[in-house]
């Protein structure tokens, strides 16, 4: 039997496919680092064009988020994303965009570096397995990382929908 995690991950890969996106890109593992070539331009994708473009050109999380990650829990984390978490991302992106009809720039500006965070709090822990304790770490992560509250409010909301 597929999990609700999984078959959101298999419903991602169709809608990338079906906007002409590749779902298994290269990526440095160091780095988070997605080749120019394979960047995901969510605007194109959404037939939308932006001001600026709106794109998923890394896996890994800002060096501030990762500052904030490990003052709040006292570790060092990585800052690239698990494959667990990359294809919990893809699939956001991609749901945000072409299921509840948002903008690339709300993924990009809001719902992205929110997801990130909780993904590096979280480390191997898998979407489906987040604890109180991950996604409590996280929010005050999401609270030192920004300069207003939005990050952790948006942390918030995404965790109450998803």
């Amino acid at each position: 039997m597929t999990s609700a995690f999984d078959q959101f991950i298999e419903d991602g890969k169709v809608l990338a496919v079906r906007h002409g996106l590749l779902w298994d890109v290269p990526y440095d593992p160091h780095t988070g680092a997605i080749p120019k070539a394979h960047w995901w331009d969510l605007g194109a994708a959404a037939g939308k064009v932006e001001r600026s473009r709106k794109l998923i050109s890394t896996y890994a999380a800002n060096s501030a988020a990762v500052a904030a990650v490990g003052s709040v829990t006292g570790r060092d984390h990585a800052g690239v994303m698990t494959p667990a978490w990359i294809s919990f991302l893809k699939a956001t992106a991609l749901h945000d965009l072409f299921v509840k009809g948002r903008t690339p720039g709300n993924f990009a500006n809001n719902i992205s570096d929110s997801l990130r965070i909780l993904a590096i709090c979280a480390g191997d822990i898998p979407p489906p397995q987040l604890s109180a304790d991950i996604v409590s770490a996280a929010y005050n992560a999401a609270l030192v990382a920004s300069p207003s509250a939005k990050r952790a409010s948006t942390l918030k909301a995404l965790i109450a929908n998803w």
